[in-house]
């Protein structure tokens, strides 16, 4: 799933599960003892432009511990000058950590939106999850959980179109995102509109019209848009439904010792448990 990528993949917290996500990140040294001036400058633009500038044919390097963007002779038309980056650019713009804060850059390396995010997603059909700045005083404290800002979804102008509110986000699929507030998960449209209540202790990514959810005997099942079960949480692992087909899976605590299987979407065993060769899903 994922959704909200970062370095230090901190963004799902408690739902780190749930992200194949995840997404995700958060500001690399909280404790940075930067200047006000230093924390609010804003770099220059990218290095002159040698090849290629077409977004879809930029590819992420790094140098020393600084990345930027290259095209495809490898020469250099985003100085690399930032902390992180996604791997990818996405409608145009790429999310990138400079100075602790998350903004977005075009592919000439100018400011889409200036760094002003503590996490960012990469935008889909205008929009994008971005989480508001914490309060926290550093990444290594105890609180940092709790004191983290909150997320929403922003356009390419940086002005948040659904507004931050919730503890953790995901991308849409299929016109639906998950969301949590107060360790629950539910799912919004993309007005913003809550269609499914805020009920389930994990809840992943609608694929081919169904979700898992993870329900208070630590179990998954699949529900459909409406929220309703329509496979009983009875598993330790469910996948996506892709063709038609979801892979599942039983353990009796360790994740190595995951039984396989697989099953279609009426919840029928299309391969026993156990029966489907081992191996992890990605």
């Amino acid at each position: 799933m994922l959704q909200f990528m970062t370095k230090k993949i901190i963004f799902l917290g408690m739902f780190a599960a749930a992200m194949l996500f995840v997404y995700c990140g958060g500001k690399n040294d909280k404790n940075s003892t930067k200047t006000e001036s230093e924390e609010t400058a804003i770099p220059t633009g990218g290095a002159a432009v040698v090849g290629d500038p077409d977004w879809r044919n930029l590819t992420i390097r790094w140098e020393g511990n600084k990345c930027g963007f290259v095209d495809s002779t490898e020469q250099w038309v985003i100085a690399p000058k930032y902390d992180w980056a996604f791997q990818n650019f996405s409608e145009g713009v790429v999310g990138v950590l400079y100075n602790d804060l998350y903004g977005f850059i075009n592919s000439k390396g100018e400011w889409v939106i200036a760094p002003q995010f503590d996490e960012v997603g990469w935008f889909e059909n205008g929009i994008a999850v971005a989480r508001t700045r914490g309060s926290n005083s550093g990444i290594d404290n105890h609180d940092y959980l709790k004191n983290r800002g909150k997320c929403g979804f922003i356009d390419k102008s940086g002005k948040f179109v659904i507004a931050p509110c919730y503890d953790n986000a995901d991308r849409f699929f299929e016109g639906l995102a998950w969301v949590t507030q107060n360790g629950k998960c539910g799912y919004i449209d993309t007005t913003g509109k809550v269609v499914i209540d805020f009920q389930f202790d994990l809840s992943g990514d609608f694929s081919e019209g169904l979700a898992f959810a993870q329900y208070p005997n630590g179990k998954k099942g699949y529900i459909d848009k409406t929220g309703k079960m329509v496979i009983a949480p009875q598993y330790d692992y469910a996948g996506d439904f892709s063709n038609g087909h979801a892979k599942v899976g039983i353990t009796d605590g360790e994740w190595d010792d995951m039984k396989w299987g697989m099953i279609d979407q009426t919840g029928k065993i299309v391969i026993p448990i156990g029966q489907l060769p081992v191996s992890k899903p990605v």
